[in-house]
């Protein structure tokens, strides 16, 4: 019998499921009652306070601010709250450090051989260290003066966020700014610029260490200063964020080729040096000669582009012949089209209006049509036209001839390391892609991934996809549960929202599909047990071992 202040029906809240029981009002009863969408939706509101919240602590920590606003939104999205009692420990002097924490409410008093050093209190931060790799020992105790409420940050979560390796990822960052800022180097592509970044050699140099000796050419190399300062003489000095030597016809820091005296630290400096000899070999050829093969093939993608746009832009509906069918969709079917005017072959999506709006997804179609407008990637199905008449939306679509990934796999067999890193490597860069256009694809599955005649992937369907917005710079969650099951990452079914991340994981799961494919094509079961064996190893280190025994040590070693 549940009497005044219980409460029933809670499951509600959370699933879509019948009934157990039934509830009798014995009694005249008033109730306070919620229904699942309101409910959701303030958690929804709430989580995204906390989450916002949590951001703007990370903004105003000195120790993320050379991170990338994506390396920013993973770690507020990861932060834990611990509450602590007024006198409570948080910390001990000489214990082993391996959280980091940002006091979000209340004060603290840190202390070093019982006497206190000072006060901390809400906005500031302690244990900085405990996130570098090596062993690393509290200094000082710290304990909460009041009721105190902190955001926790593990080393073990950073790492899973951002690698082992931080401070060279602070480093990298800082280094690629500068970079995009230089003269010449703005001109490069990301993939130039990561390149440069991959031969790059971060160093630790003390004050009054030589960097570039008296008469060496300044075009051999070039220095990135990512800390301190360096000085060639008392008139010339090189701070943090600027560029010293390389390609003299780009990068004109000296007034002859050769330095005229020492390049020495003024400080205890952070440097990153590139080798121009290296840089070369690795990005195909001089600064200068790649800024003008860049502007050259810019100038062609240009006039392709603006041809095949003239051409669209003439295009009527009635000027499209239907040839076949190709398949039906949630909303209508797709067709083979010829243009009469040029025999262009197209695919033409129909969307049924009265589908669309029995079923009030309006919004969605929309939003499929914005993505579809800001994507244009060799990867990507291209978009090039909507149509409308009374009964219909059309949007025109690139026709590609191949077939679904999925059914290629099944006609050729099972694929070799090398073939499952190079479908799995175009995905990575069309999702990379997607990523810098600030969308998140949410379905990555072989059933959505084409195969044309030359073997290169394409990725089609963006109706799962969204563009997620930014505010002030910083990305915004969504907590949509969209997708295919068996790709979906946990986050996803969590509830407490996700971003980007949650395609990666859809990646990494379609890599086991291309190692496991006979065996998940005949047992369906068998691929739901290899997604949960994944999520163990990520959260509780544990993995269907059977299954992975039939993996050779080179594909364990990728997978892993």
């Amino acid at each position: 019998m549940l009497k005044e202040g219980d409460c029933f029906g809670e499951l509600a809240l959370l699933y879509s499921a019948q009934r157990s029981a039934s509830c009798i009002a014995l009694v005249k009863s008033f109730f306070w009652i919620i229904d699942r969408i309101t409910f959701k939706k303030a958690v929804e509101l709430m989580i995204k306070r906390e989450y916002q919240l949590n951001r703007k602590f990370i903004d105003k920590m000195h120790f993320f601010q050379n991170l990338t606003s994506g390396q920013k939104d993973s770690i507020a999205g990861a932060l834990v709250d611990q509450r602590f009692y007024k006198e409570q420990n948080i910390v001990n002097q000489n214990e082993s450090a391996s959280s980091f924490y940002i006091i979000k409410e209340g004060a603290v008093s840190v202390i070093s051989e019982n006497k206190q050093i000072r006060i901390l209190k809400a906005g500031q931060s302690f244990g900085e260290t405990a996130l570098l790799q090596g062993v690393q020992v509290r200094t000082m105790t710290v304990k909460a003066i009041e009721n105190t409420t902190c955001l926790a940050l593990g080393r073990d979560v950073l790492t899973q966020l951002l690698g082992d390796k931080v401070e060279v990822i602070i480093y990298r960052n800082i280094a690629k700014w500068t970079l995009e800022k230089g003269k010449g180097f703005k001109d490069l592509n990301n993939d130039q610029l990561d390149k440069i970044l991959d031969i790059m050699i971060i160093q630790r140099r003390y004050k009054n260490d030589i960097i570039f000796f008296k008469n060496s050419k300044v075009s051999e190399n070039f220095c990135v200063v990512l800390k301190g300062s360096l000085k060639l003489t008392d008139d010339i000095i090189f701070k943090k964020g600027q560029i010293v030597g390389g390609d003299e016809n780009i990068i004109q820091t000296c007034s002859s080729s050769i330095y005229e005296s020492d390049l020495i630290c003024e400080e205890n400096s952070i440097v990153a040096l590139i080798s121009n000899q290296l840089l070369i070999q690795n990005i195909g050829g001089t600064l200068s000669e790649i800024i003008a093969k860049n502007y050259q093939i810019n100038t062609q993608i240009q006039l392709k582009e603006n041809q095949i746009q003239q051409n669209i832009n003439f295009i009527q509906l009635q000027d499209l012949c239907v040839l076949q069918k190709l398949g039906t969709g949630q909303f209508g079917n797709v067709y083979l089209v010829k243009n009469k005017n040029n025999n262009q072959l197209y695919a033409l999506k129909c969307i049924s209006k009265h589908t669309v709006v029995s079923i009030n997804l309006e919004s969605h179609i929309i939003e499929e049509k914005k993505v579809m407008q800001i994507v244009n990637n060799n990867f990507i199905m291209r978009y090039f036209k909507c149509f409308k008449d009374e009964f219909n939306v059309y949007f025109l679509l690139e026709f590609i001839q191949g077939q679904e990934l999925f059914n290629v796999i099944r006609d050729i067999g099972l694929l070799s390391s090398w073939d499952s890193q190079f479908y799995v490597g175009s995905l990575i860069l069309v999702v990379e892609y997607l990523h810098s256009s600030n969308v998140i694809y949410r379905d990555i599955k072989p059933e959505n991934i084409m195969v044309n005649q030359k073997g290169y992937v394409k990725l089609i369907d963006m109706g799962t996809a969204k563009i997620l917005k930014q505010n002030k710079g910083n990305i915004t969650r969504t907590f949509t549960i969209i997708g295919t099951p068996h790709y979906m990452a946990p986050e996803i079914i969590s509830g407490k929202g996700y971003n980007y991340l949650v395609d990666l994981w859809s990646i990494g799961i379609f890599f086991l599909f291309l190692f496991f494919f006979y065996f998940i094509f005949l047992q369906e079961f068998v691929f739901m047990s290899l997604c949960v064996g994944v999520y163990l190893l990520v959260k509780k280190r544990k993995i269907l071992m059977k299954f992975m025994k039939k993996l050779s040590r080179k594909n364990w070693f990728l997978i892993n």
